[in-house]
């Protein structure tokens, strides 16, 4: 009997110690750095456990041959609180036709304002993407 309520409350020790990875999903929107502010963009920002998925609306332009697909991007959460969560998608290779690529595209959802920002950094000098707000879903 004793062994049996031993092995109950290890189970629910076990359970307790063990947090959840709830996922979370906000809203943004965006403009891309260097272009005019009334030209905002959309995309949802998709949280769960180590990954974060910048998920693109499709973006139409006035010469269809210009236009973006809907399209998603994958990032690997390196901190996720409640002040923010940071997110990076790393390459490293050598291409034939551009040589040795060496980056860090880099996603900062800060949760106290809702702002968002991306940029890249890499062997080359750094750059700004975007920046924009987001709102929990």
């Amino acid at each position: 009997m004793f062994a049996r309520l031993r092995m109950i409350l290890c189970c629910g020790a076990l359970c307790l110690s063990t947090h959840a990875v709830a996922s979370e999903t906000w809203d943004c929107t965006f403009t891309k750095v260097g272009e005019p502010s009334n030209w905002t963009r959309h995309a949802t920002i998709e949280i769960n456990g180590d990954n974060l998925d910048w998920r693109l609306d499709p973006i139409e332009m006035r010469d269809p041959r210009m236009s973006v697909p809907a399209t998603s991007f994958h990032y690997h959460i390196l901190e996720n609180n409640d002040v923010g969560t940071i997110a990076a998608f790393p390459e490293a290779t050598n291409e034939k036709l551009l040589g040795l690529i060496v980056k860090a595209t880099v996603i900062v959802l800060a949760k106290a304002d809702m702002s968002v920002r991306m940029g890249v950094v890499g062997t080359y000098p750094a750059q700004d993407a975007l920046t924009g707000q987001c709102h929990p879903k």
